[in-house]
């Protein structure tokens, strides 16, 4: 039986990079990797808040922003702000 080369790697079809790290996933996206930081559940709105981030040539410097970002988030105490039609007054009485 003659061998069949397989097809040229797409971008997607990347091999993953497997992040250790809870709260953190790192993935390819077209010829680049991204992450995305899960944070604290914001205590208004009941939803987890997420800091993402695209661009990075490798999975391992996409980790490392990645790590740096949520231990900076962490030590700042960071929640984003609620969207929708909460008003600043509302959202300092809360």
């Amino acid at each position: 039986m003659p061998h069949i080369a397989a097809p040229p790697r797409r971008a997607k079809d990347k091999p993953s990079f497997k992040s250790n790290v809870p709260g953190i996933t790192v993935y390819p996206r077209g010829e680049t990797w991204s992450y995305t930081v899960y944070l604290d559940v914001h205590p208004l709105t009941l939803k987890r808040d997420r800091l993402n981030k695209s661009g990075f040539p490798s999975g391992p410097e996409a980790l490392e922003a990645a790590v740096l970002i949520k231990a900076e988030a962490e030590k700042d105490g960071r929640i984003r702000p609620p969207r929708g039609d909460l008003d600043v007054e509302t959202y300092l009485r809360e």
